[in-house]
C-alpha cells in the first residue's frame, strides 16, 4: 500500500536457510552465502523495486517455491544444493508425514509454540565464510 500510495519501495527477502546443507529439507531451502550476497546487492542496486517479496533460495533442483519474480532484480543464483544430495540422502531417515517441520515453509519453527525458539532443533553447524 505504501508503494502504491506514497512510492515507498521495499524488498522483503524471505530467507529460507543460509546454513550448511545437512538435512533433506535444506536440499530445497538452501541459500548459499555467495547467492545471499548477490541477492542483497541486487535488492539494493536495482533502481525501482516497488514492493517485492522475494524468496532467498539458491538455484536448487528441489526448491519448494517459485522465485521467478526475483529475475527483475537481476538475481541469478549460481549455487545448487544438489551437490550435497548424495551424502545428505544417505544419512537421512525416512520422511515423516506427521512432522510439520519437514514439509511446512517454516521448517522446525512450525513445530514449536509461538514465542519459543526452534533453533535448538535445527542442528546448525557454524560454517562461517572465511574468504
Amino acid at each position: 500500500m505504501y508503494w502504491e500510495k506514497r512510492g515507498l519501495e521495499a524488498v522483503c527477502l524471505r530467507i529460507y536457510s543460509a546454513a550448511q546443507v545437512n538435512n533433506t529439507r535444506s536440499l530445497g531451502s538452501w541459500l548459499s552465502y555467495d547467492d545471499l550476497i548477490q541477492l542483497v546487492t541486487r535488492s539494493i542496486d536495482t533502481p525501482i523495486t516497488g514492493f517485492s517479496v522475494i524468496y532467498g533460495v539458491s538455484g536448487n533442483d528441489r526448491v519448494p517455491v517459485d522465485n521467478s519474480r526475483a529475475t527483475f532484480l537481476g538475481y541469478r543464483p549460481k549455487d545448487n544444493a544438489e551437490i550435497y544430495a548424495k551424502d545428505v540422502l544417505a544419512e537421512a531417515a525416512p520422511a515423516d508425514p506427521q512432522n510439520q517441520g519437514q514439509y511446512r515453509h517454516g521448517g522446525v519453527f512450525a513445530t514449536v509454540p509461538l514465542g519459543k525458539s526452534g533453533v535448538q532443533l535445527m542442528n546448525v553447524v557454524d560454517d562461517k565464510k572465511t574468504d
